[in-house]
């Protein structure tokens, strides 16, 4: 199968909220072309880490620094010891003079958990390994996940680790088992005895593309094809009806009206295992599929220790937002705001909003 190749590109756009416009900025020095990168404001600068470049899934670690003032590009020197060429992380900023930066993914299936410490000072900044305690509590992968800063705290959002499978970056619905009847399958038998006519028996709800959103889901309508389907399956069900149009009218008539309500009970029976097979997909998708609360205490990053903790937190399997990646994270007035994302496994996009609140207590 042939994929179109990607491109990537290494254009500067700014955006004025003021005027609601779009302008490009032409700079000599500019960064190569990248995506999946991360990026901090201190001060006059931003400060852009890593990132896909140079070819597929070729990452880089380096350090490019714009000034917001002069709109230039530097490549910023640092230390020889620093983080692996990574993709997909996160980049948090803890002051005017330091970073930090958590996870990542350096290659297919080769997610990090790792964090390092960026201090920006002197002509070469220096980057320094975070040792991490409590690792058993800390998300599997750290990777396309927006991390967050709430106090001296990071919340993470990432699949429940009793939900991850090895080597799996998300889990499909099309694992889902089919619900089957011995009826249906009598009725799949007439279809393909009768030669002309054949069973749409694609897993999809929406016919061979696409998916039904949650709320559509639950109003869901028998689909067009299954109406084609019900109005052209001859039901040859007994001898009596197969040699209707050898007989009498009255015959005939009764053979109409009885082939009519036996399509009738195919077209009910069809919808109430549809239906069965939705709720179904339904209980798995919130089982199986979605994003847990993840807490790094980072209290002591910038002490001589250089440490953090990811704090014990009971997991929920019936709540938060579906699995998804690329989705922002933000904090909001007492809460935390969950909006858009893909779903990995089949490229559903996600406009949704969730609002995350902390625990309340009552004294």
């Amino acid at each position: 199968m042939y994929w179109e190749q990607w491109k990537l590109f290494n254009e500067l756009h700014v955006y004025c909220i003021k005027s609601n416009k779009w302008t490009a900025i032409n700079t000599l020095e500019t960064p190569p072309p990248t995506s999946a990168h991360s990026a901090t404001i201190h001060r006059n600068l931003m400060v852009v880490f890593g990132g896909v470049c140079n070819g597929y899934y070729s990452s880089s670690n380096d350090v490019w620094c714009l000034n917001l003032d002069s709109y230039t590009w530097h490549k910023q020197s640092t230390s020889n010891l620093k983080p692996q060429p990574r993709y997909g992380q996160s980049q948090i900023k803890l002051g005017e003079k330091h970073l930090l930066v958590l996870g990542g993914c350096t290659g297919p299936n080769a997610a990090m958990n790792d964090a390092w410490l960026l201090t920006m000072e002197g002509e070469s900044w220096t980057w320094k390994k975070i040792n991490m305690h409590n690792t058993e509590w800390a998300p599997t992968r750290i990777w396309c996940h927006q991390a967050c800063k709430v106090g001296n705290y990071i919340i993470v959002l990432s699949k429940n680790r009793r939900q991850t499978k090895p080597n799996d970056m998300s889990i499909s619905l099309r694992k889902v088992q089919r619900s089957t009847s011995p009826r249906l399958c009598e009725s799949n038998l007439l279809t393909e005895r009768q030669g002309n006519v054949s069973v749409d028996k694609d897993e999809n709800i929406n016919g061979r593309h696409g998916a039904f959103s949650r709320s559509h889901s639950q109003n869901a309508h028998p689909s067009s094809h299954t109406s084609n389907i019900s109005k052209t399956i001859p039901f040859y069900g007994d001898n009596t009806l197969s040699m209707a149009a050898f007989r009498d009218q009255p015959l005939r008539s009764n053979a109409i009206s009885n082939r009519q309500r036996q399509l009738e009970s195919l077209r009910r029976m069809e919808e109430k295992i549809r239906n069965k097979k939705t709720q179904l997909m339904k209980v798995s998708k919130k089982a199986e599929n979605t994003l847990s609360i993840f807490v790094l205490d980072i209290t002591n990053v910038l002490s001589d220790d250089c440490n953090a903790l990811w704090i014990p937190l009971k997991q929920n399997d019936r709540s938060g937002p579906d699995e998804r990646i690329l989705y922002s994270l933000v904090v909001g007035r007492g809460e935390l705001i969950v909006f858009g994302g893909i779903r990995r496994d089949d490229s559903v996009v996600y406009n949704d909003l969730h609002f995350i609140n902390p625990p309340r207590y009552v004294i």
